[in-house]
């Protein structure tokens, strides 16, 4: 990933706190002596054997040993600007969610937070309560880009509003996401999915309340 461009021309007038609700933000826990140097050795040795997403723990350990992106905005949200940072976070990995009006996700997977001096790679998994304007239910793959740190962005608290498409029944279906912070109320993400699914309708508008755990390596 070197370049990243987001245009917001299109939601500028989007306003979360009508949407969602304020919640807290638990605060974070460092990992335990040694854990870090064991858990990465583990994530190498499982790339290495070339099973099923052994590539994408490849490449989340090559990115973290030499990231480097850019990211410009077009627009921005006149009622969430884009938080303030100087770090960023990627979190990649599949997604399960199942909904009829109202439902329950959960996601999983890793991360990687561009932190000084060399950033930290973990884990992270999900659980969020979903509205929507369709029945259905989706198995997909997810990556999301935090304007941030890991524990101020990823873990915690989110409101995520979004689009999902496909054909008729869905047989391939995906998305696209807006991720804020409740209080205050800023951008604080974007996310992307793409996977297999069903539902009644080709077209859905989703929020997602949504609740993450991080775990450094």
């Amino acid at each position: 990933m070197d370049n990243v461009r987001i245009d917001l021309s299109a939601v500028a007038d989007i306003d979360p706190e009508q949407i969602g609700r304020r919640a807290g933000i638990a605060p974070r826990r460092p990992p335990a002596m040694g854990s870090e140097t064991v858990l990465e050795g583990a994530l190498r040795a499982y790339a290495a054997t070339g099973a099923t997403g052994a590539g994408i723990v490849r490449d989340a350990l090559a990115f973290s040993e030499s990231p480097t992106t850019s990211v410009a905005f077009v627009g921005s949200i006149r009622r969430a600007p884009v938080r303030p940072h100087r770090d960023w976070t990627i979190a990649v990995g599949p997604s399960v969610s199942a909904a009829a009006g109202a439902g329950a996700g959960f996601s999983g997977g890793l991360y990687f937070w561009n932190k000084t001096p060399s950033g930290e790679i973990g884990f992270f998994g999900s659980a969020s309560f979903v509205a929507m304007t369709n029945i259905g239910a989706s198995v997909v793959g997810q990556g999301t880009y935090y304007f941030g740190s890991a524990p101020d962005c990823l873990a915690g608290t989110s409101l995520v509003v979004g689009i999902d498409v496909g054909p008729p029944g869905r047989i391939i279906t995906g998305g696209g996401y807006l991720v804020f912070s409740p209080n205050p109320v800023q951008l604080i993400g974007i996310s992307f999915a793409l996977g297999v699914g069903v539902s009644a309708l080709p077209v859905n508008l989703n929020v997602q309340l949504s609740r993450t755990w991080i775990r450094p390596i």
